[in-house]
């Protein structure tokens, strides 16, 4: 359910960016990647990051896959930095920050897909 709800988000966050909604491909892609990072733990140990601190969803998985996570979590690090800007401040979010969000949760659904079977 997590594995699919994050490739909901992912979707959303592609058509955003196809549409040339910055903010909205960024905050879908923030989303998409904290389902997604829940999805790798639960599927690892039947558990996922419930706290409200997004940083804390990283550390979780980091600590839970190990250390060959830590190019995913900082790709995870960096587009998540960008929610507070998509969500809730007054500068939008650019062309160039929606596309690097888009390319960086590529990378860690990419990463993610290797960690959960598929059907």
């Amino acid at each position: 359910m997590l594995y699919e709800k994050a490739v909901e988000y992912q979707r959303a966050m592609e058509v955003a960016y196809s549409e040339g909604l910055w903010d909205p491909s960024v905050s879908n892609g923030v989303h998409a990647l904290l389902l997604m990072a829940n999805a790798v733990t639960a599927q690892i140990k039947k558990e996922y990051y419930t706290g409200q601190d997004h940083d804390g969803a990283a550390g979780y998985l980091l600590e839970v896959a190990g250390p060959e996570a830590k190019n995913a979590v900082n790709q995870m690090q960096r587009v998540v930095s960008m929610k507070t800007t998509a969500e809730y401040d007054r500068r939008r979010c650019t062309a160039n920050d929606a596309a690097d969000a888009v390319k960086r949760v590529k990378r860690f659904f990419d990463w993610a897909g290797d960690r959960i079977p598929s059907d």
